[in-house]
């Protein structure tokens, strides 16, 4: 379960630490771990008798210049809500899945797993509502270590010490008088572990301390050494820390579209995050040291008419990315020709170029063209048809193009995207202006009103995390059987998000244009995509209910809509599918 918020000690934790007779006796061991120097190391805690375990305050003690405890993950202490549904039976009603500490704070807890950082280490603390029963469940918790930046990759040990608390506000430290300003206020040593018994009505017998009678430490090593068993010319380490997988980075990959490949992100790992636009215009950027190239391309756009003459019918021009500009002058028009285009040097002078390749180091690329269906030759008066085309095999491997109409990035966008749809049909009597716009990242806004809605992401940001998506959400959940508080939001699913107020919310991230999943029978939160779409099904026919919500509850009629989530009910397991028309 990651930590919520840096508190010392939750309000439940502080029920269970009373001094009380002793259970049973258990051994505390912090586990080892090695590897490179860019990986994220997994230290488990386990107890070698997890049996009656119902809490636990510890410090982790580890070189806090050296290493940061970048997550803290227990299905130990699970979260509230997880507690409450795996109690049998479950209680009804179900208490609340969150607490506010101190009342009116408005800060919210929703898991009984918190961590405080001090000097010698992070301190922990986690409660459940009933001891453990099983045996097996021995891991407390998993830590999760990096090795700071300047660091030296080397062995760190991890240990585990008692934690003292001397907040007299939260009634720690007020000696035997329990008043807090005398002199016998001293530093108070928590339990390691608490157990429970639920049938025992006395406080102190209901939460026995329960004797930890060895700690054996451990220790995270991390070297330079790398292991890349895909063959991609990227570290497997560097691969899991910043993807969790092998599949997502490659040779040729730019996860964050900024124009780098994740392997040059990789080679420039000590300085460049392969989630981070890493361009001039993105975060993180240094000239001084970036020894990057960023993709060049050269593509051709076509213009065709064939009105059965012998007359020149086709007509081409260049637009791309190098990394110095490149322009060449529009010849002009031959003697009988039924079609023209050209590509402008600016919307100032409207010079007209046979060729126009733009100098790199920017995040987003237009060209403003002019496609001429008549050319010179035709009747006055009277529209005529050509086809504007391209390949898209020429174009970047990475980022979005589209072609919108007009010159000023206002006019309708009349070819969402240019990898898929490869021509488009140019009517009229003269010049016809079009943009051709690529980007290596879209952006797209969520109005959100106050109180609940139910929303999905149009795109795949390079930041999921709630924080930055949401950075004033006062709730957010989505649902998997039970709700569960969410952390990070992906696109293609429906989240529940709670807002003080209405605001505008922009994401920005690579356009997520349809996904497939398998759904169990029954309810589920979905989301939709960037661009009008309807489900489908296989089998088919399966879909029992659809339904959004704008305040209130409405059946869905003509499909989804970008940035909404939807309750979607089907009746048997199928393979669940939403694609952008």
């Amino acid at each position: 379960m990651n930590t919520k918020r840096t508190i010392t000690l939750l309000s439940i934790m502080a029920f269970m630490i009373f001094t009380a007779s002793s259970a049973f006796a258990v051994t505390l061991t912090v586990g080892t771990n090695s590897g490179a120097s860019d990986a994220t190391l997994q230290v488990p805690v386990t107890v070698d008798n997890p049996v009656g375990i119902a809490g636990a305050a510890f410090t982790v003690t580890y070189n806090t210049t050296a290493l940061t405890l970048t997550d803290i993950q227990s299905t130990f202490f699970d979260i509230f809500a997880s507690q409450w549904n795996a109690l049998d039976p479950v209680p009804d009603p179900l208490p609340l899945t969150s607490v506010e500490v101190p009342s009116g704070s408005g800060i919210i807890y929703y898991q009984p797993l918190i961590a405080n950082n001090v000097s010698t280490g992070t301190m922990i603390a986690a409660a459940r509502c009933t001891a453990e029963t099983s045996a097996s469940n021995t891991t407390l918790f998993t830590l999760f270590f990096t090795l700071n930046s300047g660091a030296s990759a080397t062995a760190y040990n991890v240990g585990v010490t008692a934690t003292t608390l001397n907040n007299t506000d939260a009634g720690y430290g007020l000696g035997v008088d329990g008043i807090a300003g005398t002199a016998d206020d001293a530093p108070e040593t928590i339990p390691y572990l608490i157990g429970a018994i639920a049938e025992e009505t006395d406080l102190t017998a209901a939460f026995p301390v329960i004797d930890v009678t060895s700690i054996t430490s451990g220790s995270v090593t991390f070297s330079g050494d790398s292991v890349d068993s895909d063959s991609d010319g990227i570290a497997d380490d560097w691969e899991n820390t910043h993807f969790s997988n092998l599949t997502t980075a490659d040779a040729t990959s730019d996860y964050d579209k900024d124009g780098y490949s994740d392997l040059q992100e990789y080679i420039n790992a000590g300085t460049y995050d392969p989630k981070v636009q890493d361009d001039p215009n993105g975060t993180g950027y240094n000239p001084d040291t970036d020894n990057r190239v960023e993709v060049a391309w050269l593509a051709t756009l076509t213009a065709e008419r064939d009105d059965g003459s012998l007359n020149v019918k086709q007509a081409v021009a260049y637009i791309g990315v190098d990394s110095v500009s490149d322009t060449t002058p529009h010849p002009g028009m031959a003697v009988e020709q039924t079609v023209d285009i050209a590509v402008y040097e600016d919307t100032v002078s409207w010079t007209k170029l046979y060729k126009n390749v733009l100098q790199n180091g920017q995040t987003a690329y237009a060209w403003v063209i002019n496609v001429n269906p008549k050319g010179n030759v035709g009747i006055p008066s009277t529209d005529y048809t050509a086809t504007l085309s391209w390949a898209t095999a020429e174009f970047n491997p990475n980022g979005f193009y589209r072609l919108r109409s007009g010159f000023d990035g206002t006019g309708e966008i009349v070819v969402s995207d240019m990898r898929t749809t490869t021509s488009y049909a140019v009517t009229g009597q003269t010049d016809q202006l079009f943009t051709v716009e690529f980007s290596y990242s879209i952006s797209v806004d969520l109005n959100l009103t106050a109180g609940w809605n139910l929303v999905s992401l149009p795109v795949t940001p390079v930041d999921t995390t709630v924080a930055t998506l949401f950075p004033d959400a006062l709730a957010v959940f989505k649902f998997d059987g039970t709700f569960q508080e969410a952390t990070t939001v992906e696109p293609g699913t429906g989240y529940w998000v709670k807002v003080p107020a209405g605001a505008t919310y922009t994401i920005i991230g690579s356009s997520f244009d349809s996904y497939s999943i398998l759904l169990a029978p029954g309810w589920h939160l979905i989301g939709a995509v960037n661009g009008s779409a309807s489900p489908t099904t296989v089998p088919g026919g399966v879909i029992l209910a659809e339904f959004g919500f704008d305040g209130v509850f409405q059946e869905v009629l003509t499909g989804f809509t970008t940035g909404k989530g939807y309750w979607v009910k089907v009746g048997e397991e199928c393979d669940f599918t939403v694609q952008t028309q």
